[in-house]
């Protein structure tokens, strides 16, 4: 094993770095980086279907930490940012057998973006658990994509 995928595999056995009280902001910069991890995630059909919704406000992050599981929540609120991922499936080309892709492409993406947060040392937590009609109708998000999951990154210093 390189050096590189050596060190990622160390620090994914490692313990849990979300329980971590310091604060650790997000850049803009930084989540910048994550996204771009999303964007070469494998899809069907290459369609990438998935939708990133960002989330910075003190006060939307605490109300999304009522959205999702309790054992997570206080994370939610008290993240740097929250990313909300989103699926549109009608993105999907053509479809050769009855499939939900986009509950499949978009948990890849993510996987992607918490991939490279561990490799940057931003703690985070995730969940796929969330509820979607209260998340699409706090943010807006049109009823054509699907809510998916939540990543919660860094620790606001607020």
């Amino acid at each position: 094993m390189n050096g590189l995928l050596s060190t990622l595999v160390t620090e994914l056995c490692a313990e849990n770095t979300t329980k971590n009280t310091a604060p650790v902001a997000v850049s803009h910069q930084q989540l910048t980086a994550l996204l771009s991890c999303a964007r070469v995630a494998p899809s069907a059909d290459n369609s990438q279907t998935w939708r990133f919704v960002t989330v910075w406000s003190p006060s939307t992050r605490k109300a999304l930490s009522q959205l999702v599981i309790p054992s997570i929540a206080p994370f939610v609120a008290e993240a740097s940012v929250v990313i909300v991922a989103c699926g549109v499936p009608a993105l999907i080309s053509h479809v050769r057998r009855e499939q939900p892709f986009v509950m499949i492409d978009v948990p890849i993406a993510i996987t992607h973006i918490v991939l490279r947060a561990t490799e940057m040392q931003i703690p985070y937590v995730w969940t796929l658990d969330c509820d979607e009609t209260a998340m699409r109708a706090q943010l807006g998000i049109p009823a054509h994509a699907r809510v998916i999951g939540l990543i919660a990154l860094g620790r606001d210093s607020e």
